[in-house]
């Protein structure tokens, strides 16, 4: 054990930032930015401890729709099977419409998904009619037009 390590030096109720990747790989599939965000932490730090998992056969990586992903081993099939775009399409319409208008990367955060595969599902919604997107300043802005219904039928949830 070294002095980092010691039970002393650690603030009560931490837990070391690989124990907190694995927890939180339990429960679904992460990429490292999203694992970073929930973590405080930036991706490289998060990739680092997802490899070193990886590494010891604790943690798979898959690509799910073209982002790398890690879930834990035990749970990996299960964990990358919820990570379809109609269940993450069907998530972001809902929170748009319960939001009615919301940022991108707020929109992002709230449906667990990177930015990149949130607009992606934005902008077939949008397509399909059901959501807007505008820009406010230098943000991209995501607004409702009443997609309740409208939502479940397009998208099949």
């Amino acid at each position: 054990m070294t002095l980092l390590q010691a039970p002393a030096l650690q603030a009560p109720g931490t837990q070391p930032t690989r124990e907190r990747v694995l927890a939180l790989v339990a429960e679904r599939a992460w990429t490292p930015r999203e694992l970073g965000d929930v973590l405080g932490v930036d991706r490289k730090t998060a990739e680092y401890h997802l490899h070193a998992l990886r590494r010891r056969g604790l943690v798979a990586e898959r690509e799910v729709h073209g982002e790398r992903r890690f879930a834990l081993v035990h749970g990996a099939p299960r964990a990358f099977a919820d990570a379809r775009p109609g269940r993450t399409r069907f998530r972001v319409a809902r929170i748009v419409e319960q939001r009615g208008l919301v940022s991108l990367d707020d929109l992002a955060r709230e449906a667990g998904a990177s930015r990149n595969l949130t607009s992606y599902h934005v902008r077939r919604l949008a397509e399909e009619g059901i959501v807007r997107v505008r820009r406010v300043g230098n943000r991209a802005v995501v607004q409702a037009q009443g997609l309740a219904a409208q939502a479940e039928v397009t998208i099949g949830a």
